[in-house]
């Protein structure tokens, strides 16, 4: 028997039944319970994004942009997305273009970082003021541009765009003279000096 044989009582199993069944004694988990996607908390702009006019309009589900049937070339029941969630030169999405794509704010445009145009491009952040006051605040991996002068022209004319101000604002000097040179303090006294 199992008493014999100290392997065999150590593992609570005998030759001739052989070894008990572990799916008994094993709890079935139930899966964590799915969030629910969020609905879209934005409201999509009111004119296409390609050609700038209203009327009929495809709404991006993931995003405000808005596109004409015929502007973007595909019918509202095969339209997933607009352009601006993947480079609109090779059509990478952002993972497949190392997390970040950079969509044009004036056009239809975006592109990943190896397909974008090497002159004339303005770097605008991930924050659009007119997209902001849709209710949309920007993924992290939007980079917005104007990918050209002329959609920067457009962005000035059409939304209010203003180029920031090439002033710089001064910072007061802060006096670290104590840490350096033939009389700087040593760690303990600046800890000390800090305490003090």
């Amino acid at each position: 028997g199992s008493k014999s044989v100290p392997v065999l009582a150590m593992n609570d199993y005998d030759l001739e039944s052989g070894e008990p069944s572990v799916w008994r004694e094993t709890k079935k988990f139930a899966p964590p319970p799915r969030k629910k996607k969020e609905r879209k908390s934005f409201i999509n702009q009111d004119f296409c994004q390609f050609c700038g006019d209203g009327g009929g309009l495809i709404l991006c589900p993931l995003c405000p942009i808005s596109v004409h049937e015929k502007c973007c070339g595909l019918s509202a029941n095969h339209f997933q997305k607009c352009s601006h969630h993947y480079c609109s030169v090779c059509e990478k999405s952002p993972s497949a273009a190392g997390g970040l794509v950079y969509p044009c704010q004036s056009c239809p445009s975006a592109y990943c970082e190896d397909c974008l145009p090497k002159e004339g491009v303005r770097f605008l952040g991930n924050s659009i003021p007119r997209l902001e006051r849709l209710g949309f605040h920007s993924r992290s991996h939007f980079l917005y541009i104007h990918c050209s002068k002329h959609c920067e022209n457009v962005a000035k004319l059409e939304f209010g765009w203003e180029e920031p101000s090439k002033e710089r604002t001064s910072i007061d000097p802060i006096d670290v003279s104590f840490a350096f040179g033939e009389n700087a303090l040593s760690i303990k006294e600046i800890a000390e000096r800090k305490h003090k």
